[in-house]
């Protein structure tokens, strides 16, 4: 939850979208939409548990959504080995959707 509230809290930050002395409403805009879309390919990837292959492409989109919100880490880093950590279980546990009972 608290990243979460962090994702939102740098979207909708005003300070985020200064263009010298003024507000850039295209850029925030764009962000909103960005970060829409990154629910999105979240939700697809989610419900799509029997189709990997389109689930390995969204995941690359939603990868390129986070970087071009340019907020938080560098995707480059958050998806080091080190970052994610060298345990396999570890690393399945990120990438494979919850079992709906």
């Amino acid at each position: 939850m608290r990243q979460l509230d962090a994702l939102f809290s740098e979207l909708t930050d005003p300070g985020n979208y200064r263009a010298g002395t003024s507000y850039d409403v295209r850029r925030a805009f764009q962000a909103g939409l960005s970060g829409e879309q990154l629910f999105r390919n979240v939700q697809s990837i989610v419900t799509r548990d029997r189709d990997s292959h389109s689930r390995r492409g969204l995941m690359f989109d939603s990868l390129d959504t986070l970087e071009g919100l340019r907020i938080g880490p560098d995707v480059t880093e958050m998806t080091t080995l080190k970052t994610v950590g060298r345990d396999p279980h570890h690393r399945r546990a990120l990438v494979t959707p919850p079992v709906w009972s």
